[in-house]
């Protein structure tokens, strides 16, 4: 009778500082870095209306002041406000995780005016799995880490699923820490497998397994370097393109305007010529005039003076 009474004890005291009747609510999530994760309020209050009872608190790996992220279902102005969203369910999401996002959530419950906290807290760890890959020369190291907070006692190991692999090891080297896990290996004798055949397999302390396609941390920023760099190349040509154009319009105005012009210009000379014509013709009517009156002058002298000599003989 007694050793069960102190076996009820002793199960009272391991749920207490478990959390099953104290009522707190602790879960945790590793994702892979540039991921989207939903973060879970294990306390919501019956009844809410667009999650007004519930404020989200964030504390970061370096163990700084909490920050309030989301108050009383408002999203507040933050760094990471612009990646996150409250659920119906008043989950917290964030989008694109990185390694500033690895910390401590606390979803908490406040009602009546002033708002008092109902219920224990609704604690999340969120982890961020990275992985990178570096080539020197023939060579290829894969390297994958989980940046958590707190102690990390996280177990990280690399696997693949080549046969190629399978049958020789001899070209491999592979080493492994609490929280990272690197693989190595000559690419020209494997060059027909792929990255992705590698996979990171990470144990958590509560022994949950996840496993991780090999993707490089590093592939989302050269994805966004490459398109921007294809944005400013398009941007460019188009206005290179914009301005030849522009120039090639002018060009064309410019010929019309050439071509308008040389047509005056032809026509102010042909007119010229036709007037110079004109007043040379005019000119020489005139003149043929004039002479023709100064020869009708002199004959007419000498009508008369013929004449006079006529009348003296008589």
């Amino acid at each position: 009778m007694i050793e069960h009474k102190l076996f009820n004890i002793s199960l009272f005291l391991l749920l207490l500082f478990s959390g099953d009747l104290s009522g707190d609510f602790s879960l945790s999530f590793t994702v892979r870095d540039g991921d989207k994760v939903t973060l879970p309020c294990e306390n919501v209050i019956n009844n809410h209306h667009s999650c007004h009872t519930t404020t989200w608190l964030f504390t970061d790996s370096r163990g700084k002041a909490a920050v309030e992220l989301v108050n009383l279902g408002q999203i507040k102005e933050t760094v990471k406000s612009d990646r996150l969203s409250v659920t119906a369910e008043c989950s917290l999401v964030i989008k694109k995780v990185t390694a500033e996002d690895v910390g401590r959530y606390t979803c908490r419950q406040f009602r009546g005016n002033p708002g008092r906290q109902q219920g224990p807290d609704a604690v999340v760890h969120l982890s961020d799995v990275i992985m990178t890959e570096q080539k020197s020369r023939d060579q290829v190291t894969l390297n994958c880490s989980v940046q958590v907070h707190g102690h990390c006692e996280h177990k990280v190991k690399w696997i693949h699923y080549s046969e190629a692999l399978n049958r020789d090891y001899s070209n491999i080297k592979t080493s492994q820490s609490s929280c990272s896990a690197t693989v190595t290996f000559v690419n020209s004798l494997y060059s027909h497998i792929s990255n992705s055949d590698f996979k990171c397999n990470v144990t958590t302390e509560d022994d949950k397994e996840q496993l991780f396609t090999f993707s490089p941390h590093s592939s989302g920023e050269e994805t966004i370097t490459t398109t921007t760099a294809k944005l400013e190349i398009t941007i460019e040509n188009t206005m290179r393109a914009g301005l030849a154009t522009k120039e090639l319009e002018s060009m064309e105005d410019w010929s019309w305007y050439r071509l308008i012009i040389v047509a005056l210009g032809l026509a102010a000379l042909i007119a010229a010529v036709v007037i110079v014509n004109i007043w040379i013709r005019v000119g020489e009517k005139a003149q043929m005039d004039e002479n023709t009156m100064c020869k009708d002058e002199d004959d007419d002298g000498a009508v008369n003076y013929e004449n006079v000599q006529s009348s003296d003989e008589v």
